[in-house]
């Protein structure tokens, strides 16, 4: 009995244990299962995180972008100050629920027409935010709508002025809208028919021997709130601005300065480009020719006569000078025997269109300074020769102020879509998202 005792003890010692190793196993594996679990929704809940913070950077970034643009006449005359190739950084804004946004407007041109790229940066809430770009180009609206520019309040008519008038011998004044011809297809077939006279004091306005005026929705209009002020006011430029912007200066008081045809453009130089250096050069009217797209700003210092067929193209700025003992204070420009204008016309001092001349524009003339007559024994603005005509023309209202350089100071016209500023135009391109 003691032999068979022994023997199932030893039979038992022998034995090895499974059990534990069993459940020590199970319990691992139950807990590589339990991490696995958590890391896995861990990472879900990362992800959705991610998620939700790209989302909303991405949504503020949208809004940004849509609230700057539409903001865009509160900062325009802050890009006046940025120079081609630079930029403009605003603050940081922030939307409800914590998310915020950053715009960056990027002038891209190389000092022509402005052109600008808003990019705006939008961040989620929280300090460990995403972040997303959205990015679009703002360009010009294009010229010869028919609805097109105003510099200021030049110019709302055929003529606009304080002053004396004189039309006679059935000259005319229209502001019944008309390309010049010969000019291309950016001159579109929509009308902008405008006033043909708008005058502070019609009382000073004489219609002589068959002279006319006409134009919509009246042919004269009388505005007697018009002060020196109001032709201080160029679109944000005023009058010492606008006159320190001139390309070139012609004459010098108190010379009279003849032009007439072969003293004027357009010149070129050695590679067949337009001569912009000339000062001469007062454009072309031929589509096909390199300087039909070159209209000068002009300073004139003298009583300057056009004439002999002579062709001019551009922004004539008429300078005044008080300092004179003759008594004429302001600059005379005499358009006439067959000579052709087509553009803007503004200063202080007088204009006189006869003898078969075409002007094709607008006019903006204070013939006071001070309260005083600028043009001694002469009408401020006068047309005495049946041929002549002065129309307004909004294609080369466009046109001058476009290519001069000045359409960032412009705005749409009042028959518009509200003023709304000429660089609000339509995207470029579509949105770039990064």
């Amino acid at each position: 009995m003691k032999y068979l005792e022994q023997k199932r003890r030893e039979r038992l010692k022998d034995r090895g244990g499974f059990v534990l190793p069993t459940v020590v196993f199970a319990l691992v594996i139950m807990a590589v299962v339990t991490v696995a679990s958590l890391v896995g929704a861990g990472d879900e809940m990362t992800s959705s995180r991610a998620m939700h913070e790209a989302s909303s950077a991405f949504y503020a970034a949208e809004a940004g972008l849509h609230e700057v643009f539409a903001r865009w006449t509160d900062t325009d005359s802050v890009l006046d100050l940025v120079p081609p190739g630079g930029k403009l950084e605003l603050e940081w804004r922030a939307l409800e629920g914590g998310s915020r946004y950053r715009a960056t407007i990027h002038r891209w041109d190389n000092g022509g027409q402005p052109m600008f790229i808003l990019s705006v940066e939008g961040r989620g809430p929280g300090l460990m935010s995403g972040q997303r770009t959205l990015s679009f180009a703002l360009t010009s609206n294009p010229l010869g709508l028919g609805i097109g520019y105003e510099l200021g309040n030049c110019c709302k008519a055929a003529v606009t002025m304080r002053g004396d008038a004189q039309v006679e011998q059935l000259a005319g004044v229209s502001g019944f809208d008309e390309k010049p011809a010969g000019w291309g297809d950016e001159c579109k077939p929509d009308t902008a028919d405008r006033p043909g006279i708008i005058i502070k004091d019609e009382s000073e306005l004489d219609f002589e021997t068959g002279g006319y005026a006409e134009g919509v929705p009246a042919d004269v209009i009388e505005d007697p709130a018009m002060d020196e002020s109001y032709f201080d006011d160029f679109g944000g430029l005023s009058w010492d601005s606008i006159r320190a912007m001139a390309d070139h200066v012609i004459g010098d008081h108190p010379t009279e300065k003849e032009i007439h045809s072969g003293k004027t453009g357009p010149s070129y130089n050695a590679d067949g480009s337009c001569n912009t250096d000339d000062p001469m050069n007062w454009g072309s009217p031929d589509p096909n020719d390199p300087c039909y797209d070159h209209f000068p700003i002009i300073l004139v210092t003298d009583e300057v006569f056009l004439h002999g067929d002579t062709y001019a193209q551009g922004i004539f700025i008429l300078d005044w000078d008080e300092s004179q003992p003759w008594g004429m204070k302001g600059t005379e420009f005499d358009l006439e025997d067959n000579s052709v204008f087509n553009g803007v016309i503004l200063g202080k001092g007088c204009v006189e269109v006869e003898d078969q001349a075409s002007f094709h524009g607008g006019m903006f003339l204070d013939g006071y300074y001070r309260d005083e007559r600028v043009c001694f024994g002469d009408h401020d603005f006068a047309m005495n020769d049946g041929a002549a005509r002065m129309h307004f023309s909004q294609c080369a209202v466009d046109r001058a102020i476009y290519n001069s350089g000045l359409g960032k100071h412009a705005t749409v016209n009042t028959l518009g879509d509200g003023n709304r500023p000429v660089l609000i135009g339509e995207r470029a391109f579509g949105e770039l998202v990064r």
